[in-house]
């Protein structure tokens, strides 16, 4: 089940992308660069709603799941942050692709690709095993590390799976973190560069 959690946040990175195009499609974000709305200002009001979308996605794929018997056991907190962190960095990556497309149609052909790798490239769909680069903690780093998701579906195995608190986490935590922080950084600078320094004489 916490897998399905997962997948269902993973799914935002096209709505959360769509949602940022349409900015760019609908001309308005002329209108508000106009109006000095900074990328930040108009990235977190987007990121604000996306938030709560994935948060409710979640608790709807948790009720299904109880509704067909499924016991939740483990800490709530825990898989709380761990699910909020997710959705951040989801929303954030977001970024990268609305910074390549101009139209939501684009956002589909182009949001295909980094869609397919975090499905099915971080354990969401099924467990992968990559040669750690190296470890910190006793947490093994590879290249699926650089996809948020894969610290999730690791943090969520020890939570709901091996019972485990959330002291145990804090690799996973720290990860998506720093992943989020990463995406945040690269995302901003490009989505500023590719649409809104352009409406400014790219300044």
């Amino acid at each position: 089940v916490y897998k399905r959690q997962i997948f269902a946040i993973i799914m935002l990175m096209l709505t959360a992308s769509v949602a940022m195009v349409n900015e760019v499609e609908n001309k308005t974000i002329y209108r508000l660069r106009l109006s000095k709305v900074s990328v930040f200002e108009l990235m977190g009001g987007i990121t604000v709603i996306q938030i709560m979308v994935g948060i409710l996605s979640v608790v709807l794929t948790i009720a299904v799941a109880a509704a067909l018997g499924y016991r939740f056991e483990g800490a709530m907190l825990p898989v709380l942050l761990v699910v909020l962190l997710t959705t951040i960095s989801i929303i954030v990556f977001s970024l990268f692709i609305a910074a390549f497309s101009k139209t939501a149609t684009q956002v589909l052909i182009i949001g295909n690709f980094p869609l397919f790798i975090f499905m099915f490239f971080t354990g969401a769909m099924f467990p992968v095993n990559l040669q750690p680069w190296f470890s910190v903690m006793d947490y093994n780093i590879s290249a699926i590390s650089l996809l948020s998701p894969t610290h999730a579906v690791s943090a969520l195995n020890k939570i709901l799976i091996m019972q485990l608190g959330l002291s145990d986490i804090l690799p996973e935590i720290i990860c998506l973190l720093l992943l989020s922080v990463a995406y945040f950084i690269g995302g901003m600078w490009l989505y500023r560069r590719r649409h809104m320094a352009q409406i400014s004489g790219g300044k």
